[in-house]
C-alpha cells in the first residue's frame, strides 16, 4: 500500500516538467524579522524570545477595562503613573513604604542596586549587602493580605490569620523572587531627596514616614486608551537592548547610569512627547516585561478608580524571601504566552513602524549580545537612521484618526495560520534523521504536504501561487494601493516558505540513474528547508509542549533567566524556577565583548559578559 501510494503521487509531480513564468518578488529587508513582529505582538512568549524589540504599533485599550496599580499611598492617584494587566503584577509594588532608618543618608540619586543582578561589589563575602545604597536595609518580600479593620478598604486575607511581623532576609532573592521587580528609579529632580520603595506619581512627594500597609489599587478607563505600543521585552530594565527604542530612538537619553536609573527619566520624556511632538493624540505607552504595563500620562483624566484593597506585609515565604506569591506571579505571566486576551489590547497591524524595514540602516545586529541567536540592537546605527525612524513614529501617530471604527484585517491571525500550519512539518524535516536520509520517505512527505498545490501540469510559479493565496491574499498592482507593511512582508515571507518546499520536492523526487546518488539528492534538499529554518526564526521550536498543571514552559523573562533557558527552555516546578539561575540578562556594567557577523552571516562571541 504504501509502494501504491507513493508511486501515484510521485506519477503527478513527474509525469511532466516543470514550466517557469516570471513573477518578480519584492525585494524587502528583514522580511523574516518583520513576520516574526507581527506574529509575536502583544504576546509574552515571543516578545521576551525576540527580546528586543524594534517596531511600532498604535494600540487601543477599550473603557472599561480593569487595570491595577501597586502603591504604598491609598488615596487615588494623580499624574503619570503605571498599570499593570495583571493583578499580580501590580502586587509587586503594593508594598508598605518604608522611611529611611535614622541617621542613614539617601546616597546619590542614581546610586540604586539593579534587582536581579548581584555585583561582587555590592556584596559582602559572597552575600548581599545588608544596607542598600540609599541606606535602607534589605528584607525579603512580602506577602500580601489586607486588613478588613481599614474603613472603606476591601479585606483581602481574615485578620486572626496574620502571622507575627517577618523576620527580614538578606539572602538572595529567588530566581523569581518578587524583590527583583521593585523599580528602583531616581525620582524626577524636585523628588530626589525622598525616597520609597514603591512607584510614586511624577508629581508627587515620597513621604518620609514609614506606613502599615501598601495598596492595590483597580482602575477602569473612562473612554478608550490611545497607547503607542513597543515590543519587544521594552519595559525590562536590561543592558541588552530591550530598552533601545525608547532611550536611543525616541528620547535620545545617553547620560543613564543604568537602565533602571533612568525608568522615570524615561515616562517623564515619552509623556512629554506625547503633549508636544505629538500633539495629544496618544494618552500614553504600552510596553512589556514580566506582564504588559501602561505608562498613563494622566490618571485623572482617562481613569476612574473601581476598587482599592490594603496590603499588609506577612511573612508567607519564609527566610529565603521564595515562596507562592512569586510562583503566582510566575503562573499569571506565562498565561499571557500566547496573548495578553479578552481582547483588552486592540492593534493596528495595517499602520505600523518597524526598523527592520528599512532598507539601508547597517549595524542592527552588529552589537554586544549574548544569544543563542542574533539579536538586534540600535547602538550602532547612525544616529540620522534613528531619526529617519523616530519621523515616520510620529507621522504613524499623527495621521492616525481614532475615531474611525473600520474593520481592519488582522494579520496577526493571518501569520497564525501559516505557522500553524507549517510549523510542526518543517521540525519534522529539520530534526527527524530518518527522513532526511530516506529519499523516497521525504518525497513522500513532502508531496503529501504540497499535493493541494500540485496539478498534473507542473508549474512552479502558479504551485507557488497557490500555497501563497492558501493564506496571504495576492500584492496590489498599480494603480491601486501599495501594500501594507504586514502585507509585504507576510506575502515575501510565506512566498519563500513554499517556494523553497516546493523546490525541495522537486529536487527530492528527481530520476537517478544509480541508487547511491539518493543521498545526494536527499542532502541538498533538507540543506534548502535547513536554511529555511534558520530564515524564520519561529518562536514556537522552542516550546516546551504541555507542562504538568504545576508547572510553567521557563524562558528568560527580565531579570529572570539563564542562557540556557533561552536556548532550550523547559517545564518547571516551583522549586525548579526557584534554583534555576540566572546570568542572561547580564549586568550593569559595560560588556566586554562583542557579538559580530562573519562573513558567512553566521554569529560568533568574542566573550560573554563578567
Amino acid at each position: 500500500m504504501y509502494l501504491q501510494h507513493l508511486a501515484v503521487l510521485l506519477l503527478s509531480v513527474l509525469v511532466l516538467p516543470i514550466s517557469h513564468a516570471t513573477n518578480r518578488i519584492p525585494e524587502v529587508p528583514n522580511a523574516n524579522h518583520v513576520f516574526n513582529a507581527v506574529h509575536s505582538s502583544m504576546r509574552q512568549w515571543g516578545s521576551s524570545l525576540n527580546h528586543n524589540g524594534m517596531s511600532f504599533f498604535l494600540a487601543t485599550v477599550p473603557a472599561g477595562t480593569e487595570l491595577y496599580h501597586g502603591t504604598s499611598k491609598q488615596e487615588e492617584i494623580s499624574g503619570t503613573e503605571w498599570l499593570a494587566f495583571e493583578p499580580e503584577h501590580a502586587l509587586i509594588f503594593a508594598r508598605p513604604h518604608r522611611g529611611p532608618p535614622p541617621g542613614e543618608g539617601h546616597g546619590p540619586p542614581n546610586d540604586r542596586p539593579h534587582y536581579g543582578v548581584d555585583e561582587p561589589d555590592r556584596r559582602h563575602n559572597g552575600k548581599p549587602s545588608p544596607m542598600m545604597d540609599d541606606g535602607r536595609k534589605r528584607h525579603s518580600d512580602a506577602a500580601r493580605f489586607a486588613d478588613s479593620k481599614l474603613p472603606g478598604v476591601t479585606p483581602a486575607w481574615p485578620p486572626w490569620k496574620r502571622p507575627p511581623p517577618h523576620e527580614r532576609s538578606r539572602t538572595r532573592p529567588s530566581t523569581y523572587d518578587l524583590n527583583h521587580y521593585e523599580r528602583l528609579n531616581s525620582e524626577p529632580p524636585a523628588h530626589r531627596g525622598e525616597r520609597s520603595d514603591t512607584q510614586q506619581p511624577l508629581s508627587s512627594h515620597a513621604s518620609k514616614d514609614s506606613t502599615e500597609y501598601g495598596y492595590l489599587h483597580t482602575y477602569t478607563p473612562k473612554h478608550n486608551l490611545r497607547l503607542l505600543y513597543l515590543d519587544g521585552l521594552s519595559a525590562g530594565k536590561t543592558p541588552n537592548g530591550t530598552l533601545d527604542t525608547q532611550d536611543m530612538l525616541l528620547l535620545n537619553l545617553t547620560d543613564l547610569d543604568s537602565p533602571m536609573a533612568g525608568e522615570y527619566q524615561r515616562a517623564e520624556g515619552l509623556c512629554n512627547l506625547t503633549k508636544t511632538l505629538w500633539e495629544n493624540k496618544i494618552d500614553g505607552v504600552l510596553r512589556m516585561e514580566a506582564g504588559f504595563e501602561i505608562i498613563l500620562c494622566d490618571f485623572t483624566e482617562h481613569l476612574q478608580r473601581k476598587d482599592v484593597v490594603a496590603i499588609s506585609q506577612h511573612e508567607h515565604r519564609g527566610a529565603s524571601g521564595k515562596g507562592p506569591d512569586g510562583w503566582q506571579y510566575l503562573k499569571a505571566i506565562t498565561s499571557r504566552y500566547q496573548g495578553i486576551g479578552g481582547n483588552r489590547v486592540k492593534l493596528d497591524l495595517e499602520n505600523f513602524v518597524s526598523v527592520f524595514a528599512y532598507p539601508n540602516i547597517d549595524g542592527l545586529f552588529d552589537n554586544d549580545v549574548q544569544s543563542d541567536y542574533a539579536m538586534p540592537r540600535l547602538q550602532n546605527v547612525k544616529e540620522g537612521d534613528r531619526m529617519r525612524v523616530k519621523d515616520d513614529v510620529t507621522d504613524m501617530i499623527l495621521r492616525k484618526d481614532w475615531n474611525t471604527d473600520e474593520q481592519l484585517r488582522d494579520w496577526q491571525a493571518v501569520a497564525d495560520m501559516v505557522v500553524q500550519r507549517y510549523s510542526k512539518p518543517l521540525h519534522h524535516l529539520h530534526t527527524d534523521k530518518d527522513i532526511r536520509e530516506d529519499k523516497d520517505a521525504l518525497t513522500l512527505y513532502l508531496a503529501t504536504l504540497l499535493r493541494p498545490f500540485i496539478s498534473s501540469a507542473r508549474n512552479a510559479t502558479l504551485e507557488t501561487q497557490r500555497c501563497v493565496s492558501q493564506y496571504i491574499p495576492t500584492l496590489p498592482l498599480p494603480p491601486q494601493p501599495v501594500a501594507s507593511l504586514a502585507h509585504l512582508n507576510l506575502y515575501v515571507v510565506t512566498h519563500r516558505l513554499c517556494d523553497t518546499l516546493l523546490t525541495a520536492l522537486s529536487i527530492a523526487s528527481s530520476p537517478t540513474s544509480h541508487s547511491s546518488f539518493t543521498s545526494v539528492y536527499a542532502s541538498h534538499a533538507v540543506e534548502l528547508i535547513d536554511d529555511l529554518v534558520e530564515f524564520l526564526s519561529w518562536t514556537t521550536w522552542k516550546d516546551c509542549g504541555a507542562c504538568a498543571d504545576e508547572e510553567v514552559c521557563f524562558i528568560p523573562i527580565w531579570p529572570m533567566g539563564s542562557h540556557e533557558d533561552h536556548a532550550h527552555p523547559r517545564c518547571k516546578r516551583e522549586e525548579d524556577a526557584e534554583d534555576g539561575g540566572g546570568g542572561y540578562w547580564g549586568s550593569r556594567r559595560r560588556s566586554h565583548g562583542k557579538r559580530r557577523m562573519k562573513r558567512d552571516r553566521k554569529y560568533e562571541f568574542t566573550r560573554y559578559r563578567n
